[in-house]
């Protein structure tokens, strides 16, 4: 898994999607948190990067150790759009 701890205290965009060989927009779900809390992956859960809103922001990230590959990266053209 991987974990995203703000290092700020502003609202910050979480979008995900469920594990798969391709990415189904139709299963994405997107969040808003208050910027205060952490984000934790389970394995395999497809996430775009996280998009502070207000103002730049910085993450402490804790990743797995080890060797071998564990970011797979997919272009998608996706529009989130915040009610």
């Amino acid at each position: 898994s991987q974990a995203f701890m703000p290092l700020h205290e502003e609202r910050f965009l979480v979008v995900v999607a469920p594990p798969g060989e391709t990415i189904d927009p139709a299963g994405m779900r997107a969040f808003v948190t208050d910027g205060r809390q952490g984000v934790n992956y389970r394995i395999g859960t497809w996430h775009a990067i996280q998009s502070v809103l207000e103002r730049e922001g910085e993450f402490l990230v804790v990743d797995r150790g080890g060797a071998g590959h564990n970011c797979d990266e997919y272009p998608i053209a996706i529009r989130v759009s915040l009610e």
